[in-house]
């Protein structure tokens, strides 16, 4: 094959290019080319955004934590488990009252 400047080549441009495309068939191809790789770069986009928001939602959740724990690691445990004692004493005495008093009927409170 030649060149238009009449360099001989030993390409067939066959065996490199196994059809050819008109130049509007090669636009609506590269057009085609150009919309995928848009798409696909949205696609990237929107995962992406994705991910950010996923890592930012659990770095707050870690600084949360992190805070709880320094906060119960702080906490004065005599004095939590004195007023979970006190809790505990008020609520066994709020069911014995609450027991006594279903328990009793009319002729009870008459008599």
């Amino acid at each position: 094959k030649t060149f238009d400047v009449g360099v001989q080549t030993g390409i067939n441009d066959d065996y490199v290019v196994p059809y050819k495309l008109k130049n509007s068939e090669l636009g609506v191809q590269l057009t085609k080319i150009l919309e995928q790789f848009n798409k696909h770069q949205q696609d990237l986009s929107v995962t992406a955004k994705t991910a950010n928001n996923y890592v930012d939602s659990t770095q707050e959740t870690i600084v949360a934590l992190t805070e709880d724990i320094s906060v119960i690691e702080n906490a004065d445990m005599a004095a939590l488990l004195t007023k979970l004692q006190q809790l505990l004493t008020s609520k066994e005495a709020a069911q014995a009252t609450f027991t006594r008093v279903t328990s009793q009927n009319l002729f009870d409170f008459l008599g």
